[in-house]
């Protein structure tokens, strides 16, 4: 999906759910495009950064589209051992936390579940089959 197309959905995502308006997302859309100190930053950044649209409240929209759980995650202790499971340097590039390792599933919250290739790289990494799960880093 190229960002023009991925910007679209996004955005008429949130207008279904009630959290933007359709004229609320034309405006953030073509400031996106004409601002060039907007360059590079994402339609979710901007709306977050304006105020917008809280960082949960587009978490958890997400969840809810792709039927992934959302979870607070200072409420759910992190393994010590799991942790070990992904490389720190993949972690923090990837936005990603192992949270729990179940046989041979482990739980990772994420925190772009469209990046589908980030969950096809766990499961190389870990050799593990991937739970995942949403929530704020």
């Amino acid at each position: 999906m190229n960002i023009d197309a991925q910007i679209r959905f996004i955005g008429d995502l949130l207008v279904n759910k009630g959290l933007l308006t359709k004229e609320q997302k034309d405006n953030c859309e073509s400031e996106l495009a004409n601002d060039p100190q907007l360059s590079g930053k994402s339609f979710e950044e901007y709306l977050i950064q304006k105020n917008i649209i809280s960082e949960n409240a587009l978490l958890k929209v997400y969840g809810e589209h792709l039927s992934y759980p959302f979870i607070d995650l200072s409420q759910h202790p992190v393994d010590a051992q799991t942790i070990l499971l992904v490389p720190i340097k993949f972690a923090n590039q990837h936005k990603v936390i192992p949270m729990k390792r179940e046989d041979d599933i482990l739980t990772v919250a994420l925190r772009n579940p469209f990046d589908i290739s980030v969950i096809d790289q766990l499961k190389t990494l870990t050799q593990l089959e991937i739970k995942p799960v949403i929530g704020t880093m």
